[in-house]
């Protein structure tokens, strides 16, 4: 299979990789992805036409990738699923093309997917994922010596990550005039260079829970500016400049050079190397944004203040109570993180206002209790 070629198939895929950019705005690497997935499906049909799916067609396809294998391992459930997805959402978006729209097999496309259990078994993952506590991030940034430019530079690093729980992409994209240090905010603007999700812009306020974690960021951005002569185009966390060792062919990375990095993957082997030398269990940079949270959550916030932390996080759905405070102003959401105090936890007020009432009735029933009643008033 896979030697036949169906030029329709490759017109209405160009169609759909143009669609997928400028209409559905998806970017190019998450476009590439999706499009990959439906090419490789394409090849299985072997010269037939997308309108020849059918339930057979469909339920073969995905055993054939149950059988897949990477790295003499069978692909996960959810490689599995990603991929049956991309499949989906292109027939989906087929349908509604002329010349498609009657002929393609609505029924055929549920075969497409995962079972429920399966899905389910997805989705329940978070419940498993292991994230690092603060008293694992204190320890790995301290087990860093202050000896080189590299070690300054990601002791900073994992102390901004920590603080924010911004994405390494993020991150690799950060400037120094992004940085606001009399505010303690981060401007994140897709328009200068800033790579988000969904290339949204917005602002960042550190959250810091521990004062060690700030001071790592601040003398770093100092020495950038003071020693370093760094501006405010230059990256906050540039690349390791690999130096040859005279007479020998190693290399020696104890300096920065006024680069940024050009992959995440940059900040991935950092968290990754720092860990090992530590002798430290490796939580990837993403998990801290879990930990953020959970330190926010732990302290007895108020539903306001947790939606706060939520849209600092650059989330939209993170809280029940999101909805409540959709229409909240930037400027507010970081003046009210700079009003919590993350060093220690907080009587929630919707605890303490339950709390007075509870002691207001006590004091009533007792009132009634002891006032004394007419049948025993005497002349």
């Amino acid at each position: 299979m896979g030697n036949q070629h169906n030029e329709e198939n490759a017109l209405i895929l160009r169609k759909y990789s143009r669609w997928l950019i400028g209409s559905a705005g998806y970017a190019e690497s998450t476009t590439n992805v999706k499009l990959k997935d439906v090419v490789e499906f394409d090849r299985e049909l072997n010269g037939k036409d997308f309108r020849k799916l059918n339930e057979d067609i469909a339920v073969k396809y995905k055993e054939l990738l149950r059988k897949r294998e990477w790295k003499g391992k069978p692909i996960g459930l959810k490689t599995l699923n990603q991929k049956l997805k991309s499949i989906n959402e292109f027939y989906t978006w087929l349908r509604l093309q002329p010349g498609y729209r009657v002929t393609v097999n609505e029924y055929a496309i549920g075969f497409l997917s995962l079972s429920k259990g399966e899905r389910r078994a997805i989705k329940t993952q978070k419940n498993l994922k292991k994230i690092p506590t603060k008293k694992d991030i204190l320890k790995l940034i301290d087990s860093i010596n202050d000896d080189t430019e590299v070690a300054l530079r990601d002791k900073a690093l994992i102390s901004l990550i920590s603080m924010t729980g911004l994405r390494v992409k993020a991150v690799t994209t950060l400037k120094l005039g992004d940085f606001d240090i009399n505010m303690l905010r981060i401007t994140l603007d897709p328009l200068h260079g800033a790579k988000t999700k969904a290339s949204k812009a917005y602002r960042v306020g550190l959250i810091v829970f521990d004062k060690k974690l700030l001071d790592h960021v601040l003398s770093w951005i100092d020495y950038l500016k003071s020693v370093k002569n760094f501006t405010t185009n230059d990256p906050i966390f540039p690349m390791t400049d690999l130096k040859r060792l005279p007479g020998s062919f190693s290399y020696i990375a104890t300096d920065i050079k006024a680069k940024a990095w050009k992959s995440p993957g940059a900040i991935s082997k950092i968290f990754k190397d720092r860990s090992k030398e530590a002798g430290l269990e490796y939580y990837n940079p993403h998990s801290y944004r879990d930990t953020l949270y959970q330190l926010c959550k732990s302290l007895g916030l108020s539903v306001k203040q947790l939606s706060v932390i939520s849209k600092n996080l650059g989330q939209n759905n993170l809280f029940i109570a999101e909805e409540s405070y959709s229409g909240m102003e930037p400027d507010t959401i970081l003046n009210e993180i700079s009003e919590i105090d993350f060093t220690k936890p907080v009587h929630n007020k919707l605890e303490l206002k339950v709390d007075l009432m509870d002691k207001k009735i006590d004091i009533l029933l007792r009132e009634v209790k002891n006032r004394p009643s007419k049948n025993d008033d005497s002349d």
